[in-house]
């Protein structure tokens, strides 16, 4: 069960996506919350420093790992189109680095650990399975609205079959990476995913997004 303190930084977490929802689709200042999307991210990923009890140098060095892997391949995904196909990103996730937003490493540590921590709590027998099919579909429901929100833009306008793929190697590969340096895989990291799932799948529904 997550401790008093892990509840109120899920709280705080849902409340700041109810808003940014709000604010983009229903009140006049839809550029205003657009442009400080890129806040969320970094939110997130204070709320998951402040919700661990303690942290290793062994751990720290597994979450700049994922933190790095991610950057590295968005990197060389930018700049060759592979693995994921061709696409670029806008300036409105904020400070960059080789042309990949810093916000996005982040993310993807959020999406290893959070599809992890689903797995173990679903099955620990099949957690791997499960694991990397959460993932899949947090990318299947974030991509269009992604590019709806001016995150990123693919030059074919929609993501490739391979973009997917790609998603589950690198995935796996973070996963990999969890185990190997004993992450956390935490009530709040399994609520956050949940929340952001909720979010995307709320927009789609909301803007009729396919």
């Amino acid at each position: 069960m997550p401790s008093n303190h892990e509840k109120r930084l899920i709280y705080f977490v849902a409340f700041v996506h109810i808003i940014g929802f709000v604010g983009i689709n229903f009140t006049p200042f839809t550029r205003f919350f657009l442009e400080a999307s890129q806040f969320n991210f970094y939110f997130v990923a204070l709320c998951f420093a402040l919700s661990l009890k303690k942290i290793n140098p062994k751990q720290l060095i597994g979450l700049i790992s994922i933190f790095s892997l991610g950057m590295l391949v968005e990197i060389i995904g930018v700049k060759t189109g592979f693995p994921f196909g061709d696409y670029f990103y806008t300036k409105r996730l904020g400070i960059q680095l080789a042309k990949v937003p810093v916000c996005i490493g982040f993310n993807w540590i959020l999406v290893c650990l959070g599809s992890m921590a689903w797995g173990k709590f679903i099955s620990p027998k099949f957690s791997w399975v499960i694991a990397l099919s959460v993932l899949l579909v947090f990318d299947l429901l974030l991509e269009p609205v992604a590019i709806k929100l001016g995150y990123w833009v693919w030059n074919n306008h929609n993501p490739p079959i391979k973009n997917y793929l790609s998603w589950l190697i690198i995935g796996a590969m973070g996963m990999k990476i969890s185990k190997k340096f004993d992450l956390p895989h935490s009530y709040f990291l399994q609520a956050v995913l949940a929340i952001q799932l909720l979010f995307f799948l709320s927009f789609r529904l909301f803007n009729g997004l396919n």
